[in-house]
C-alpha cells in the first residue's frame, strides 16, 4: 500500500454508529463526510422534535384561549349564568326553543342564549317578566312573560341543577330593578 492511497477504517465516534475514516499511512486521520451526515441528521431530528413540542405548546395555548373565551360567554356582567334545558310548551315551540341553553342574568334582564355557539338569541328585560316562580322538587323555574317580550305572551319553563339559585338571582335583581326605576321616577 502507497502512502497515496488511503486506508479504509471503520471507527465509534461519540457513541454513534460506526463513521468510515480515511487515513493514510503518513498516520495523520481524515475524516469522511459520513460524520457530517450524521452531525446532520441528529440535528435534523432535534429540530423535529423541537418542531413537535412547539406544535404541542401551541395546541396548549389554543386549548386554554378556547377555554377562556368560553368562560367569557358564559357568565355576564354580574356573573350569573346558568345552564339550562328549556321544557317544551307552547311560549317555547313557538320561539323555536328546544333543548339545552344558557341563561344570563344581569342587573336589567335575562338573556337566552345557545349553549353550544354562544350566540345571543332573546334578551327579556325584567320590566316584560310578570312573575318567577320556582318548582323546587322538580328543578324547574317558570317565567311569566308579557306581550312585549321577544318570546311573546305566555310562560317560559326552565329546567335547572341550579334552579334555586336562578330563582333567587331573577327575583333578587328584578327587585334591585324595580325599586331604582320606582327611586328615579320619583325624582322627577
Amino acid at each position: 500500500m502507497s502512502s497515496k492511497e488511503p486506508k479504509r477504517v471503520k471507527v465509534n465516534v461519540d457513541g454513534k454508529e460506526n463513521v468510515d475514516v480515511y487515513y493514510y499511512l503518513s498516520g495523520k486521520p481524515k475524516a469522511d463526510h459520513n460524520l457530517a451526515f450524521l452531525d446532520l441528521q441528529e440535528k435534523r431530528q432535534r429540530l423535529k422534535r423541537l418542531d413537535e413540542e412547539r406544535q404541542q405548546l401551541t395546541k396548549e395555548i389554543r386549548d386554554i384561549e378556547t377555554f377562556i373565551r368560553e368562560e367569557r360567554r358564559n357568565t355576564s356582567p354580574t356573573g350569573y349564568a346558568y345552564d339550562v334545558k328549556i321544557v317544551d310548551n307552547s311560549t317555547s315551540i313557538r320561539a323555536g326553543l328546544h333543548g339545552s341553553y344558557t341563561i344570563l342574568v344581569d342587573l336589567e334582564s335575562l338573556t337566552v342564549k345557545e349553549k353550544f355557539t354562544g350566540s345571543y338569541l332573546h334578551r327579556i328585560p325584567f320590566s316584560l317578566i310578570r312573575s318567577c316562580r320556582l318548582s323546587e322538587a322538580r328543578k324547574i323555574c317558570t317565567f311569566d312573560l308579557s306581550r312585549g317580550s321577544t318570546l311573546g305572551s305566555g310562560e317560559l319553563y326552565v329546567k335547572s341543577a341550579r334552579a334555586k339559585d336562578l330563582h333567587h338571582s331573577v327575583v333578587t335583581l328584578a327587585r334591585r330593578f324595580t325599586e331604582e326605576i320606582t327611586k328615579s321616577s320619583l325624582k322627577l
